[in-house]
């Protein structure tokens, strides 16, 4: 599996040990927690994804589904998935463009912001690698944090 982490200079790093390129971005999305219509305020979390600010984020593996290209600007989050392949390549998996967009429900989730910069931890937000993982907070509540 793939991981990425940000270093002590922060910069992103991939199995292969070599700097990859720093986030530059911050992708908020409200997670509507067991509720894939976005209806129920009071299931809401805030949901931060490290990302880019334009397409090129390198291929991260979750178990069977790959990502890469997580960027946000001020029209929504958005990332390319690929299922059935952990290497990112659209011969081998079924690729799918994801938009989280400000007032549409995808996923159980809306956009919310893109702030320059890295992501903060703070009470009321959990801070994840990707849509993949920001599924697990809509769907059980929890997250893996980064």
């Amino acid at each position: 599996m793939v991981v990425e982490a940000t270093s002590a200079n922060g910069v992103i790093r991939g199995s292969s040990g070599g700097a990859l390129r720093k986030h530059r971005m911050c992708a908020i999305l409200v997670a509507f927690l067991n509720d894939p219509q976005c209806q129920n305020k009071q299931d809401e979390r805030k949901v931060q994804i490290p990302c880019w600010d334009k397409p090129g984020s390198p291929c991260t593996d979750y178990a069977g589904i790959s990502v890469k290209d997580l960027y946000c600007n001020a029209d929504g989050y958005h990332e390319t998935a690929f299922q059935g392949t952990d290497t990112c390549d659209e011969t081998k998996g079924q690729k799918e463009t994801v938009d989280i967009l400000k007032n549409q429900c995808t996923y159980g989730m809306k956009f919310s912001s893109c702030i320059p910069g890295d992501c903060h931890f703070d009470d009321d937000a959990v801070i994840v690698d990707g849509l993949w993982s920001a599924n697990a907070v809509v769907e059980e509540g929890t997250a893996l944090v980064v």
